[in-house]
């Protein structure tokens, strides 16, 4: 129930932050499409994974600077990796997950000031550093994903449209989500309040 909360959570943002679809042209482009097909992908269908992947990989072939694509081809990759490892084949999911983290962290370094950007690494790192077996790594993946989120946080404070709203909301329930599974009821209730006076 949290994956898919967590999953259906970040694809409303992203669809509602992305409004505008991208006419296709020859050259795929980043639009809502490739946000729902990576979104169920991750939440588990598989079909919808292989054709965001397909369609990602062109838009990189076309662009390799596209952040928003890099950042989702990068936690589809990272979720992915999580599976494999379930296996018991920690070569292949160490692979995976040093890809998807590759990717993502590329996505901010070519747009770190893009908020889209932002909400998908922030949410997905301190969502996966509750989950990933190895401390050390988790606690980094934690505090680059809460730098993210801080950073949506306070760039949109006092601002009233419904975009800003919106994506601070989700990074504020990804706080609550973070901080309810660890057992931190202070802060949770902190951001609780935070959402409710949001």
């Amino acid at each position: 129930m949290k994956k898919y909360t967590f999953i259906t959570s970040l694809i409303a943002i992203m669809l509602f932050v992305t409004a505008s679809g991208f006419a296709q042209t020859e050259t795929p482009k980043f639009d809502n499409e490739l946000i729902t097909d990576f979104s169920k992908g991750m939440g588990g269908d598989d079909s919808s994974l292989e054709r965001a992947m397909a369609k990602a990989e062109k838009i990189l072939a076309a662009n390799p600077k596209d952040a928003r694509t890099l950042v989702w081809m990068g936690a589809a990759t990272l979720a992915k990796s999580g599976k494999v490892f379930m296996t018991g084949d920690f070569m292949a999911g160490g692979k995976l997950w040093a890809e998807g983290r590759k990717k993502m962290d590329q996505s901010v370094a070519l747009d770190g000031e893009n908020l889209e950007v932002l909400i998908v690494r922030g949410s997905t790192y301190t969502n996966a550093s509750t989950k990933y077996p190895f401390k050390e790594e988790a606690d980094e993946i934690f505090k680059l994903g809460k730098s993210d989120l801080d950073k949506i946080i306070a760039s949109t404070d006092g601002k009233t449209d419904e975009k800003s709203k919106g994506i601070r909301s989700q990074a504020i329930k990804q706080f609550i989500q973070y901080y309810s599974e660890t057992g931190e009821k202070e802060k949770t209730e902190t951001y609780k309040k935070m959402l409710t006076a949001n």
